[in-house]
């Protein structure tokens, strides 16, 4: 397999408020050993709904026991503003495996869930190939949900393919959600992405369900100002049908914006599995 640079992916810090869009690889780990980034995203409807912001500051930080990432969200809906903290734990346990390990709590427990759980376990086979297997639990006030989640994933020279499929059980009922993306890497540690959804999409920052089915499409791109500073932009659009009146359907727009500084750089190169 090709050796590619890569710095880091801010998509997913950018979307790791969102349950459903944190599709994990873990090449996109800064290759560095401490950072900074601060990501901003905003989602504007064509009707009913007032705009809505979500803000993220996290570290990370590279040892050798694994990558230590903490971040500390802001949500602002509903004229109501939350707080969360969480801290994400990425072992290696061989050469061919390793876990992502969550936990998250939030400070006044009205938007973010009070405790969320998580962990999924990821399998590299025929060196270019990975599939993961995942589990997710969510304490809100007045309900618990359980998300399951499995994910495919390819590497073919400079792009890598990811279809990954969510379940999620709350107060009796069951939905399903399915995501897929295609990133393109590109010189100077950069890359584009296109990411598709569809499905019954939960949404991890909520006050109330307001949308049932759901098809999502968006772009992302990263690439570097400087050595040490990686710059992202993201727009998702999607077409959601409301709870409250079925059959209808609005339109979701979505701006994310993300800055990562580094303070200290690795030269060698990543091998992808």
């Amino acid at each position: 397999m090709k050796k590619l640079l890569v710095l880091g992916s801010l998509i997913y810090s950018c979307f790791a408020i969102n349950a459903q869009e944190n599709v994990f690889n873990i090449n996109d780990l800064p290759n560095l050993n401490t950072s900074l980034g601060a990501f901003y995203k905003t989602e504007l409807f064509d009707e009913v709904f007032e705009a809505r912001q979500e803000m993220t500051l996290d570290f990370q930080k590279k040892t050798k026991y694994g990558t230590f990432i903490t971040r500390l969200n802001r949500a602002d809906r509903f004229d109501v503003i939350d707080h969360a903290f969480e801290i994400n734990f990425y072992p290696k346990i061989t050469k061919t495996n390793y876990v992502l390990a969550e936990y998250a709590v939030a400070f006044d427990k009205i938007l973010f869930p009070k405790h969320r759980y998580g962990l999924e376990f990821f399998q590299i086979f025929l060196k270019k190939n990975e599939i993961s297997l995942g589990v997710k639990h969510l304490n809100f006030n007045a309900r618990n949900v359980l998300i399951t989640t499995s994910s495919l994933g390819k590497y073919y020279k400079k792009y890598w393919f990811n279809a990954r499929v969510f379940m999620t059980k709350s107060n009796n009922s069951t939905s399903f959600y399915y995501t897929s993306i295609i990133r393109k890497y590109l010189n100077d540690n950069s890359y584009v992405s296109l990411n598709l959804g569809y499905g019954t999409y939960f949404e991890e920052v909520r006050q109330a369900d307001v949308f049932g089915k759901s098809f999502r499409a968006g772009v992302s791109t990263q690439f570097n100002i400087f050595n040490t500073l990686q710059l992202f932009g993201g727009f998702d659009y999607s077409r959601e049908e409301t709870l409250f009146a079925l059959g209808n359907f609005i339109s979701r727009y979505s701006f994310i914006i993300g800055l990562r500084k580094s303070f200290y750089t690795n030269k060698r190169k990543v091998t992808y599995f």
